[in-house]
Formats: C-alpha cells, structure tokens, sequence
C-alpha cells in the first residue's frame, strides 16, 4: 500500500502503511495547499486552492501540465474533487483520463510520434503485465497502419516489429498491390483494421517488407 499525504509547504509525501518513505516528495509550484487528489497511472492531478489543476508524472515526479479554474468553481467532497460551472444546476467530477483515452485523442488528432511516444513509456512499465501489454500492442499496431496510409513506411515498420503484429498484416498489403508476389499465402483479414472509407494503403515498397521479414525471423 502507498499513500499521498499533503505536508507544509505544499510538499506532497508518499508513504506505506507503516509511514516510511516510497518515494521523493512533490512540491507544488504554487506554494497553496492542496484540497484534491487523483492518481490515474501514470498521472498524479493535484488541485490547489487556488483553483490550479497540476498533473505530474508518477513515475518521475515531473510537472506535464498545470490548469486554471477559478476558485469559486471548485470544490471539495470526501476526497472527490468537483468542477462548478458559473451557472446552477448541476457539476461535474474531474476525474482523471486513462492512459489509453490520452493515447486514441492523440492519434485521433493526428499527434502520431507523441502517442507513439507515450506507449513505449508505458510499455516499459508494464512489461510484466500481459493484459496491459496487449492493450498496449494493439495501439501500437493501429498507430502502425496510420502510418503505412500516410507513407510513413520506416516507422511504420518499425512499429510492426516493436508490437509483434502478425507478419500477415504487411504481407497481405503487399499481396494487393502484386497478386502474384507469392505462391502460397494465407491472407489475413483487415476489415477489422481498415475501414472501407479510410485512406488505402499503396505502394509498399518491397525491399522493405524484405527488411521487415528479416527483423522478426
């Protein structure tokens, strides 16, 4: 068991059950005491008194991002932290995102190389976690294809390799574009990957996919 107690000065500690130190203790930037806590791995959100949301990583202490409310418009029950909006009726709960929502907005929007980014962090992580690392592997593969529709052919690859993707994933692209590239193929179904009103994806070049196949013999 670990614990986040709030101290003086705006210091955050980590402690177990039996009060010794887990970890280096946070310090607020804002020197205002805090009055709400979540932790969604991999981020600590701490909310001031100010009305200042502050997102640290978990992992190493590090300030990602800081948010303002005004302080009238926030508060405070048994340990969960509510956001008012200027008018009445009705609140909302600041809870935190998942680390998977965080990485599909990214690629939503086209952040690629940083979704890319925040998975291997995760990956490193979660190694020993067979369901997260699945989860993870799955998002890799989809970041994979995206990058295969923009001709982004290297990372593309590199991401196939890193996921571990079935080998019939590239290999049955390839197989569109040449019908007759091989004699004996088991084609692998990607309508659960590629929907039919999504860029297709061409022109692969061989010498690569060679490249590919060498990387995961």
């Amino acid at each position: 068991e670990e614990f986040c107690v709030a101290g003086i000065q705006s210091l955050l500690m980590f402690v177990n059950g039996e009060g010794a130190s887990t970890r280096p203790p946070l310090s607020l930037p804002g020197q205002e005491p805090p009055i709400g806590i979540c932790l969604k791995e991999p981020y600590l959100n701490v909310l001031d008194t100010a009305g200042i949301l502050f997102i640290f990583s978990i992992h190493d202490g590090s300030l990602k991002q800081s948010l303002e409310f005004p302080s009238d418009d926030e508060t405070n029950i048994d340990g969960q932290t509510f956001i008012i909006p200027p008018f009445s009726g009705c609140f909302f709960e600041l809870i935190a995102m998942t680390i998977y929502s965080q990485i599909e907005e990214n690629i939503l929007h086209g952040y690629l190389d940083i979704a890319w980014t925040m998975l291997e962090e995760q990956i490193s992580v979660n190694f020993e976690n067979l369901n997260e690392l699945t989860q993870l592997k799955q998002l890799q593969q989809k970041i994979a294809i995206i990058f295969l529709q923009k001709g982004d052919f290297p990372k593309a690859i590199n991401l196939l390799v890193e996921s571990e993707a079935n080998p019939n994933i590239l290999l049955s692209l390839i197989a569109k574009q040449n019908k007759n590239i091989f004699e004996n193929f088991e084609e692998f179904e990607l309508e659960n990957i590629l929907k039919e009103n999504e860029i297709p994806i061409e022109n692969i070049p061989v010498e690569l996919v060679k490249d590919y196949l060498l990387r995961i013999r």
